[in-house]
């Protein structure tokens, strides 16, 4: 992390890589940081719009990749995105070793691949992913062996090499929680769910961020608390005697519009 001068960060908006991207802006400058997010159809694209509060808030730039392609070659194998495959449960992650329905095909290794092809042609030196150590339970992508591998790919670029930085691979989340308090993180504008519920309703706007006069349809999204990764996150604040701000969802208007390029 010593020679990096630039970097392009893996962003989703969850609790992992927002943590990852304060992290990134108070060690480089956020005129230094570049924050890159993909849609790729998941069914908690809500993150999406956390990443874009999160990159403001920091004064970030940020960029949202359609890759939707993912998405729809996927939508028959993986939970991850919207389709008809069941989302995992807590039992299928942590219960018997195996690779659970949430699994999106070499998710991380294309998105690593674009973040690097993104970091040149910024002139970028370095990518950094918010992998973790309990991912790697089921995920084979968020591994050190993974992460080393990417590693000595990524540095056969003679010309352009880049270091692809991973500071969180041998933590917890409950470690990274504990990060991300020292550095500031506001984790209520994160998301984690896979799965969340969502309710619609008319409400008066109350969000500075949004310009308007009238009354507006709103949807509120709340964290299902049974999918994998919400049991994770909750473990993680408990272990801190913390409590989640994220516990009661979040609201924002059904037809808030993500950029995407």
């Amino acid at each position: 992390m010593d020679k990096v001068k630039k970097v392009v960060v893996s962003f989703s908006g969850g609790l992992d890589s927002t943590v990852l991207l304060y992290l990134m802006t108070k060690r480089y400058g956020k005129e230094n940081v570049f924050a890159l997010s993909f849609m790729y159809n998941q069914r908690h694209d809500i993150e999406l719009y956390q990443a874009q509060k999160t990159s403001t808030r920091l004064g970030v730039t940020h960029k949202i990749f359609d890759i939707s392609f993912l998405g729809e070659m996927a939508s028959g194998v993986s939970s991850m995105v919207k389709g008809n495959v069941p989302m995992a449960t807590a039992k299928d992650i942590f219960g018997n070793g195996g690779q659970p329905s949430s699994y999106m095909p070499n998710r991380n290794m294309i998105l690593a691949s674009l973040a690097a092809a993104f970091a040149e042609t910024i002139e970028a030196d370095a990518i950094a992913f918010g992998i973790q150590k309990i991912d790697s339970y089921s995920y084979w992508d968020t591994t050190l062996l993974f992460y080393q591998a990417m590693q000595r790919v990524l540095l056969l670029n003679a010309k352009n090499p880049i270091c692809f930085l991973a500071p969180f691979v041998q933590l917890g989340k409950a470690e990274e929680i504990s990060i991300g308090k020292e550095l500031g993180v506001n984790f209520s504008e994160t998301w984690t769910c896979y799965s969340p519920r969502i309710e619609f309703y008319n409400r008066e706007v109350a969000d500075p961020l949004i310009i308007a006069s009238e009354s507006l349809t709103f949807s509120s999204y709340s964290p299902c608390k049974n999918c994998p990764s919400c049991i994770e996150r909750a473990n993680a604040f408990n272990i801190l005697n913390c409590n989640d701000p994220l516990f009661n969802g979040i609201i924002i208007p059904t037809d808030l519009s993500i950029c995407a390029f």
